[in-house]
């Protein structure tokens, strides 16, 4: 996030729309002082209506060029997706595979209700290649799933003398 920070081509903002605890993974909860900063956390349990209002506030308040949903399933987020692209928002997903065990109908009928759902979004960052294979089908416009990878195997670089690099270098890595 540091590195995001400290681009002046790129401001971000995150939105935790559940309240941060011990339960989350503790990549996923809150640092004290980052927020408000560009990560936001809700302030209270509620209910759709009730986290509605607080991330179109946040999106009125810092007007982004883009929005990045986490889900599409439930009416929290098709509200937030409706009314983001009604403010011209570029608006997308982040999406892991679909869940692969569940019977074939239940797979067919979210697989159906996916693509009334998600088709026109403008962007789809799919994590693996079965969520990018899988959106593809679904997207309107296929050339704008993204593939994001879970993670990298660094024990290669690992062997590289501290001293190799003469400047510092900075990279984002993203995953596990």
């Amino acid at each position: 996030l540091k590195s995001f920070d400290q681009s002046n081509n790129l401001s971000f903002h995150i939105a935790f729309t559940e309240i941060s605890s011990n339960i989350r993974g503790k990549h996923w909860r809150v640092d004290s002082d980052r927020n408000n900063c560009y990560i936001h956390s809700i302030d209270k349990n509620g209910d759709c209506k009730y986290k509605f209002i607080w991330i179109k506030e946040i999106i009125e308040d810092i007007k982004p060029t883009h929005v990045v949903l986490g889900g599409w399933r439930t009416r929290f987020y098709k509200d937030i997706y409706k009314f983001s692209k009604s403010k011209d928002i570029r608006t997308g997903f982040w999406f892991e595979p679909p869940n692969y065990t569940l019977n074939k109908i239940t797979q067919y009928v979210l697989y159906l209700y996916a693509k009334f759902v998600v088709n026109n979004a403008d962007f789809v960052f799919s994590i693996g290649d079965r969520s990018e294979m899988y959106y593809k089908k679904i997207l309107k416009n296929p050339q704008n799933v993204y593939l994001l990878t879970y993670g990298q195997n660094l024990d290669d670089f690992r062997q590289i003398p501290e001293n190799f690099f003469l400047d510092d270098i900075t990279f984002l890595f993203s995953g596990q």
